[in-house]
């Protein structure tokens, strides 16, 4: 970069090439910090304690079911949370139920629990159904006070939203959806069948 002082203006001339190039290195500086972190997050949160204590029932088909009976029933538990009135939500929603429904992640020693911020929750399932008609295979969990999130507040946002997969101790074992590529299946599926 080379500056001219020319009758009290500065005139900046840039040799584009190198600009590029600075630009680019510091765009793929950014990227591996942000990924970096991402992967520090991730290392910091496995093995630390989801609450989710404040959970007395959950629905299932329709009907409610004791937070405690459903959870002796099963080792790992897939926790989605999402909002009611978020249009990308009902997405995933619907997506996960999908994904999780297919034979090649299903196994008997783990279940998806949605949990949902909402005061209603023959609302959200009615939101649901006006996309697609879903079978609710599924447990749900109605928050209506957001006692999740504040409960865990030291794990970062973004991983509650990725949702994670919790331990008979509720301890996370993986972040992510395990359908997203072929290393996520494989590693589901060795955490799911260990003990």
């Amino acid at each position: 970069m080379l500056v001219k002082l020319d009758d009290f203006h500065i005139k900046v001339f840039t040799n584009s090439s190198i600009v590029n190039k600075v630009c680019l290195l510091s765009l793929i500086m950014s990227l591996l910090g942000c990924v970096n972190s991402r992967e520090k997050d991730i290392r910091n949160c496995l093995n630390n304690e989801l609450y989710i204590e404040n959970i007395d029932s959950v629905y299932h088909n329709q009907k409610l079911v004791p937070y405690l009976e459903f959870r002796k029933e099963y080792n790992y538990i897939y926790v989605v949370y999402l909002q009611d009135d978020c249009t990308p939500c009902y997405y995933n929603y619907l997506e996960w139920s999908r994904q999780m429904s297919n034979p090649e992640l299903e196994t008997d020693r783990h279940t998806v629990l949605f949990i949902i911020a909402s005061y209603n929750y023959d609302d959200f399932i009615r939101k649901i159904n006006k996309i697609e008609e879903v079978n609710n295979d599924f447990y749900i969990a109605i928050d209506p006070n957001f006692y999740f999130i504040d409960k865990n507040n030291n794990i970062p946002r973004w991983i509650i939203d990725a949702s994670v997969l919790i331990d008979s101790e509720n301890k996370i074992k993986m972040v992510g959806a395990p359908w997203i590529n072929e290393d996520m299946q494989k590693l589901f599926h060795k955490t799911v069948n260990s003990k």
